[in-house]
C-alpha cells in the first residue's frame, strides 16, 4: 500500500460524530495520525488508505463498538459521498448501468479497494476487492456501503438475497437489522448477492441529458500510460473531474513521482497544473453551453468550482461574457 493510494478526506466526515455518540473522543484518535477534525472537512484533501482504514479501527477499539465501521457507513449520505460521481450514478436510466459506472469510476474517486459487478446466471454480486488484507470493519464499512447505495438508488423496501464476508462473526442483531437479510459469514469474497433481473429496475433520478454529457467528458479518453506529461494530465483531471476532484494531488497519486517532480516538468513545457486545469474546464464549458440545456449550477458543480458564483467569475475572466451570455450566442454551434 503506497501512500498514493487513499480516500478524500471527507469520505470519514461522519467519523467525528460517531466517535462521540458512541461515548468516544475523537480528538486523540485524529491527532494520532495528524489530523484535527476540520481536516475532514477539507473535500480535497487525500488520506492515505492506511490512514483511513486505522482510524476506523481506532473509533471501534475506543469506543468498544465492534461495528463500528458499519455504523459509520450507514451514517454517510450517498449523494454527497460520492461527489461528481454520484450525478452519474443517479442519473443512469437503470439499477444495473449506476452499478457498472460505480464499478468503472469508483477507483477515482476512492483507492484501497475495487468494486466488480457479476451475473451469473439469475443472480447479480457487487463483490468488493482490497489491495491489501482488510479488516473487519473495512470489511463491514464497503458491504454497508454498497447496500445502502442500492436502497437509495431502487427502494427503501429493496433488500439482497445474502451478504457474503470473508471475516469471522455469528448471530449479530445489529447487523441483521442494519442489512436484513441473512449473513454468510467467512466467504470466498465481500460484498451482496440479489436477483440479477433487480438490475433493469428503472430509476426514479434518471436524466439522459445529464447522463450523455457526463460521458461526453470521459468517453473515448485513452487510460493513463507513459503518454507525454502535459496529455497524461490532462487526461487524469477530465477523468478526476467526475468524481468532484480537481486537486493536484488527486493526479499525482496515479503518478510515479512527487508533487514537486510534476510542477517541474510541466513548467518545463511552459505550462502548469492551474493553466491545463483551466483548458479542460473551459473546453468542457463551452461544449455544455453549445450543446445542452444543463443549468449553469449543475455546469458549475461539474467543473469542481465552489460554487455558481465562483465559475462565472473565472469564465467572465476567461471569456469577456457570463456562462449565460456566452449560451445565447453560441448556443447549436459546432
Amino acid at each position: 500500500m503506497t501512500e498514493k493510494t487513499g480516500a478524500r478526506a471527507a469520505a470519514l466526515i461522519e467519523l467525528v460524530d460517531v466517535v462521540r455518540d458512541l461515548g468516544g473522543d475523537p480528538e486523540p484518535l485524529l491527532a494520532a495520525e495528524g489530523l484535527v477534525p476540520g481536516d475532514l472537512l477539507d473535500p480535497e484533501r487525500i488520506l492515505p488508505a492506511a490512514t483511513v482504514g486505522r482510524l476506523i479501527a481506532a473509533g471501534a477499539d475506543q469506543t468498544g463498538f465492534r461495528h463500528f465501521g458499519a455504523m459509520l457507513a450507514s451514517r454517510r449520505d450517498m449523494r454527497s459521498y460520492l461527489g461528481a460521481l454520484g450525478r452519474m450514478v443517479w442519473s443512469a436510466p437503470d439499477l444495473g448501468t449506476a452499478l457498472r459506472e460505480f464499478t468503472d469510476y469508483i477507483g477515482i474517486h476512492i483507492a484501497g479497494s475495487t468494486w466488480h459487478l457479476d451475473i451469473d446466471g439469475s443472480l447479480a454480486r457487487l463483490r468488493n476487492e482490497f489491495r491489501q488484507v482488510p479488516s473487519r470493519q473495512g470489511i463491514e464499512h464497503n458491504v454497508v456501503l454498497a447496500h445502502r447505495l442500492i436502497k437509495a438508488l431502487t427502494s427503501p423496501a429493496w433488500s439482497p438475497s445474502f451478504v457474503y464476508m470473508t471475516s469471522t462473526g455469528g448471530a449479530d442483531s445489529y447487523l441483521r437489522r442494519l442489512l436484513d437479510c441473512p449473513i454468510v459469514y467467512e466467504a470466498t469474497f465481500n460484498g451482496i448477492e440479489f436477483h440479477a433481473s433487480d438490475l433493469a429496475t428503472p430509476l426514479a433520478s434518471a436524466d439522459r441529458q445529464l447522463s450523455r454529457l457526463l460521458h461526453g467528458f470521459v468517453d473515448d479518453q485513452p487510460s493513463t500510460g507513459r503518454r507525454d506529461v502535459v496529455e497524461e494530465v490532462r487526461v487524469l483531471i477530465e477523468k478526476n473531474l467526475i468524481s468532484g476532484i480537481c486537486s493536484i494531488d488527486a493526479v499525482v497519486r496515479f503518478l510515479p513521482y512527487a508533487r514537486s517532480t510534476l510542477q517541474r516538468k510541466l513548467a518545463g513545457r511552459g505550462t502548469s497544473y492551474q493553466k491545463i486545469l483551466d483548458e479542460v474546464r473551459d473546453r468542457r464549458a463551452c461544449d455544455a453551453l453549445a450543446h445542452s440545456d444543463i443549468s449553469i449550477g449543475q455546469l458549475s458543480d461539474s467543473l469542481c468550482y465552489t460554487n455558481i458564483d465562483a465559475f462565472s467569475r473565472a469564465f467572465k475572466s476567461r471569456f469577456g461574457v457570463s456562462p449565460r451570455s456566452w449560451r445565447k450566442t453560441h448556443s447549436g454551434a459546432n
